[in-house]
């Protein structure tokens, strides 16, 4: 079986408490460069950075060209800054599953009545002219009427 490569570079783990005891977990034959990675387990204390059996490689087999990874000393502000479709108006649903987060309080939730439920939004309804759009691109051909 051939080994798959992998590069792991520039992630932080803080770990909640179902979160697995290291950064990254290999199954089956790996080599892996890893490089600048965080990981803390729930109650602060530093975690393994790879569990399982691999081979270690000291540089990078691949690396997209003009890609700069983040640090991962900064990568929970750039998460919180930034995590969600609409970070800058999150809604009374994900504010509390983000913050949860940022204070290492997430767990894996099973349903979306543990992550709040679906939110109650009024009903918006606009009449369908099919000579505004384009069927082979699904785009408007016009703005709506």
């Amino acid at each position: 079986m051939i080994p798959s490569r992998m590069v792991v570079v520039g992630n932080l783990v803080e770990g909640g408490p179902n979160t697995a005891p290291a950064i990254f977990s290999v199954r089956g034959p790996v080599e892996l460069f890893m490089e600048d990675n965080l990981g803390f387990g729930h109650s602060g204390q530093p975690m393994a950075q790879v569990k399982g059996r691999y081979t270690k490689l000291d540089q990078k087999p691949f690396w997209p060209e003009g890609l700069t990874a983040l640090p991962a000393d900064q990568v929970k502000d750039d998460v919180a800054r930034s995590a969600g479709a609409r970070p800058w108006d999150r809604d009374p649903i994900d504010r509390p599953i983000v913050q949860a987060a940022l204070q290492r309080q997430g767990r894996i939730i099973d349903s979306e009545k543990d992550g709040g439920g679906y939110p109650d939004r009024p009903a918006t309804r606009a009449p369908f002219h099919p000579a505004d759009w384009d069927p082979g691109t699904l785009q408007p051909l016009r703005p709506p009427r």
